[in-house]
């Protein structure tokens, strides 16, 4: 009898049982690496060349026409992507359903891209020195349209990224051999936004073909049910400009008392956490649509589920921590050079940051938005984001850029702390 119980333990535990377990939540993850892999790729690889050819100016007022657009985006966004996964996560089965949660979800954010519009151009209008420059500018937005159509999120809803990813692969082959071609000098600069906008409306094209070809018809939808949407993805877009806050507060606040050698340093050693930081996120992305359909079927393996996948966390980030925090003087002198090796204790007090802000998106990702608890996280966020505010303007006239790095990693700290007190109170962990 015993030995009964050891062999079904060895079969629970065995790599081919894990695989078989959670194959959709690996799928995911492979393909959401893939995915940013080439992202990243395709930006280095047309970075320097864009650089070159359209020299200072036509970069500089490229990369303000993108960061003006930005914004928007993130209006135009407003959490609907989340709150869309969960939706289709929990009723992937139901093809009809999922049809009109797609058909919800793209109809309101073409609404929100067109009221943005509005703002978009009075502002441009009111603007001389962006008014000078409107076909730019409204070419960058155009770009925002053509992202609103992409159901790339649907698609991570249903946990079938793999068709997605090739598309993704060849859009930005296509955008990058394109640029090569066509762009030769400033004269060419509004091509780059013409193109990058061509290149993405041929995935939107393609995602579209697929799901219909898997059976989901989107149906078009009544008003009352975007408005529905809206109202729950409120909580979501307040939660992204908390988090958002937090990260540009840092920059803004040394830009301001100090000087832009400060700002340099930090910018350079924080971008490079994030990028390494991306590798802990990219999991949580792939196990969120898992984690919505387990809390659905049991509370109780869902907690279960949690637990494992907090513990692993700390694991993982905590792994990428150290080598970031031993590795840090390497890293500076392969990726940026002597010059700034005064980051290296910006990179050695990140390295904490990164351990924490591994935990803090899963505690907040992966348990309090699928449980419900969306208004206690946003409390959460905004409560830290005023905290950080006061903590880095107080440090950075002490210490400057390292003042900076001390605070953002304080107030993650909070964050955590928090979070994981709220969730041990509910009996989650």
């Amino acid at each position: 009898m015993d030995l009964i119980k050891i062999n079904k333990i060895i079969e629970k535990i065995s790599p081919k049982s894990l695989r078989t377990k959670y194959s959709s939540v690996i799928e995911n993850y492979l393909s959401l690496f893939t995915i940013n892999i080439i992202n990243y790729l395709s930006s280095f690889i047309t970075f320097p060349y864009l650089v070159r050819v359209l020299r200072v100016e036509g970069y500089g007022l490229l990369s303000l026409a993108q960061s003006l657009a930005g914004y928007f985006a993130i209006l135009s966004n407003y959490g609907f992507d989340i709150v869309g996964i969960q939706k289709v996560a929990i009723k992937r089965e139901d093809k009809k359903e999922s049809g009109k949660i797609l058909a919800t979800v793209i109809g309101a954010k073409i609404l929100f891209v067109f009221i943005g519009s509005l703002i978009f151009n009075i502002l441009l209008f009111l603007t001389p020195k962006l008014k000078a420059n409107y076909p730019i500018f409204a070419l960058c937005y155009i770009a925002i349209f053509v992202e609103a159509l992409n159901p790339y999120w649907f698609f991570r809803g249903i946990e079938k990224l793999t068709s997605i990813t090739w598309l993704t692969i060849a859009s930005k082959g296509i955008y990058a051999i394109g640029i090569f071609i066509l762009v030769k000098s400033t004269n060419d600069l509004s091509l780059v936004p013409i193109w990058g906008s061509l290149a993405n409306s041929l995935v939107a094209l393609g995602a579209f073909l697929l799901i219909l070809k898997s059976g989901y018809k989107p149906i078009l939808p009544r008003f009352k049910f975007i408005v529905n949407i809206i109202r729950e993805s409120l909580v979501i877009f307040l939660t992204q400009i908390s988090k958002s806050l937090n990260a540009a507060s840092s920059t803004f606040i040394l830009g301001i008392l100090t000087n832009n050698a400060c700002v340099g340093y930090f910018a350079a050693a924080q971008k490079i956490v994030n990028i390494v930081g991306t590798f802990v996120i990219i999991m949580q992305q792939a196990a969120f649509p898992y984690v919505n359909r387990l809390i659905t079927l049991s509370k109780e393996n869902s907690r279960r589920f949690l637990k494992k996948y907090v513990a692993f966390t700390a694991v993982y980030s905590g792994g990428l921590s150290i080598i970031i925090l031993f590795g840090a003087k390497i890293i500076i002198k392969i990726l940026l050079g002597e010059t700034y090796l005064p980051s290296l204790p910006i990179f050695r007090i990140l390295s904490f940051f990164l351990f924490l802000t591994g935990l803090e998106n899963t505690l907040s990702i992966l348990i309090m938005i699928p449980m419900g608890f969306k208004n206690e996280l946003a409390k959460i966020l905004w409560i830290s984001s005023i905290i950080n505010i006061i903590i880095t303007t107080l440090l950075v006239k002490s210490f400057t850029y390292t003042g900076a790095a001390i605070a953002i990693t304080i107030t993650e700290s909070l964050i955590v702390g928090l979070l994981y007190t709220y969730l041990k109170k509910k009996n989650v962990l």
